[in-house]
């Protein structure tokens, strides 16, 4: 089964630049054909090396800890071998799977893969540094302000932590196999994009937005750049020495990044301009309903009431920065729009706070004012009465503080 290029190009950036990277690896290694045996180890419900591979291929052998309720999904529990015979397949792939492996179990799980590899096993992971976990930190931050719960792949790579790359190596060598290694996506780009993905899906119609937005991220940000950290490494291990000899001269080693990048950066460029947005269309209106004491409880309504428009105005600003995208201006245009999302939200809290202490502060007093009206009334009321009575009876009047 093949997919479109077209419908390839509209994934998310991260996902089309792993399965684009796997893809290439595979048909540089293996001619498509019918004959070609493919495992997908930890594949999921989709089938996106399958969909990723040009026509020619067989269908893909799918496996993972559960069926998913598809016929076609071979369900083997963790930690268990896998079942097939040695070599049984030409290649086998594992994609963004080893960090969800528990730490003891992850030299056996190397090894399975190799086992039942004929020619080449492709092993994809993050990379276990503190710049990457710093990273998906700050990612999983935002997945919490924006939809307040946990992402849960995130929780288990905190759990069991990310595999050491020195130690991926080390298994794959130790099990006979020669390895090349190929980085993967540029550090600054993977949370930088991933956070925009998260904020864009709050959108209206957020997946046909999202789709556009990623269209022209893929078109225009390569997947990977020289001496920079990236998120993940791909391991290709073969024993087959014409294999990889091939392997070592289409993907030669690079030196390791020399600095420390900061993936936050392109994030702060994007929040300024978003700052100045929130400050031109929508400090106003805050501000309105802060001043208007009467229309205040309408007008908060209108403020809740409103967030489709709001949302709207947020989802025309990404489209007019994705019409101008480059590399590095899309990756800033882009980049910053979570921490302003979260600005916007906070200022709007805070505003709807204070006005709401303030009409509380209102309430009160217009209470306190109609009981001290109310008092005088019933003071006047009882002091009428008393010259009424008088005047029935042919009294003089009298000052109301005497006796009666």
């Amino acid at each position: 089964m093949s997919i479109t290029s077209a419908s390839r190009d509209s994934y998310q950036f991260d996902l089309h630049a792993r399965y684009s990277r796997l893809a290439e690896i595979l048909t540089s290694m293996l001619a498509p054909s019918a004959a070609i045996r493919i495992l997908d180890v930890g594949a999921g419900p989709q089938r996106l090396t399958e969909e990723f591979l040009p026509a020619g291929f067989a269908a893909v052998t799918r496996t993972d800890v559960q069926a998913f309720e598809d016929e076609h999904l071979i369900a083997v529990p963790p930690n268990a071998a896998l079942p097939f015979p040695d070599g049984a397949f030409d290649a086998v792939v594992a994609m963004d799977v080893l960090e969800h492996v528990a730490p003891s179990g992850r030299d056996f799980f190397l090894r399975e893969c190799l086992r039942v590899a004929k020619t080449v096993t492709v092993v994809a992971a993050p990379i276990g540094c503190e710049p990457v976990r710093r990273a998906e930190l700050d990612y999983a931050s935002a997945f919490r302000r924006l939809f307040k719960a946990d992402e849960p792949f995130l929780v288990e790579h905190e759990d069991f932590g990310l595999p050491d790359p020195d130690q991926v190596r080390s298994t794959l060598e130790a099990a006979g196999a020669a390895v090349v290694t190929v980085d993967n996506v540029r550090l600054a780009d993977w949370l930088a994009l991933n956070v925009a993905n998260l904020v864009l899906s709050t959108v209206n119609d957020g997946d046909a937005v999202r789709a556009a937005v990623s269209s022209l991220q893929n078109a225009a940000i390569p997947t990977d750049e020289p001496g920079v950290q990236h998120y993940r490494r791909f391991f290709i291990a073969t024993r087959d020495r014409g294999v990889a000899d091939r392997l070592a001269a289409q993907y030669p080693d690079v030196a390791p990044p020399q600095a420390d990048e900061d993936p936050n950066a392109a994030l702060l460029v994007l929040a300024d301009q978003l700052k100045r947005y929130a400050e031109r269309y929508h400090g106003p209106t805050l501000e309105a309903v802060v001043a208007d004491r009467e229309l205040g409880v309408k007008t908060l309504g209108e403020v809740v009431a409103g967030k489709d428009k709001h949302i709207q105005e947020l989802q025309a600003v990404a489209d007019g920065l994705a019409e101008g995208l480059r590399r590095n201006e899309a990756l800033q245009r882009t980049e910053e729009a979570l921490q302003r999302a979260n600005l916007l939200i906070e200022q709007q809290a805070a505003a709807l706070e204070i006005h709401a202490q303030a009409l509380e502060s209102h309430a009160q007093a217009l209470r306190s004012a109609l009981e001290s009206l109310e008092r005088l009334r019933a003071a006047s009321l009882a002091g009428l009465a008393r010259r009424i009575v008088r005047r029935v009876r042919g009294e003089a009047p009298r000052a109301e503080g005497a006796r009666s």
